[in-house]
């Protein structure tokens, strides 16, 4: 059977993008980036949702490239931990 991350965005107003499922839940949320919303500056984030060690969905704005690279990781099974990118490894830098 084939892999399926489930992958959503929004067309309004400011740009969420979404991959993944957290429909067993999520324990954690590692957000990187700026979450500052003002009338000049739109949120730049990215936003992983763990269960333990697992990064099991990414919401981001303003980062089309990083949840573009983790809906593929998500489908591949090779989504990188909570603590690899607590330790700062950048999902950009996996090969695809």
């Amino acid at each position: 059977m084939k892999s399926f991350t489930p992958v959503f965005w929004s067309a309004l107003g400011s740009q969420l993008r979404y991959c993944g499922n957290t429909s067993l839940g999520y324990d954690d949320i590692v957000i990187q980036g700026d979450l500052t919303v003002s009338s000049d500056k739109t949120p730049s984030f990215a936003a992983y949702f763990c269960k333990g060690d697992k990064v099991n969905a990414v919401a981001t704005m303003g980062k089309d490239p990083i949840i573009s690279q983790c809906a593929e990781l998500m489908r591949r099974g090779d989504m990188l931990s909570k603590s690899e990118i607590n330790s700062g490894k950048d999902v950009m830098s996996v090969s695809l």
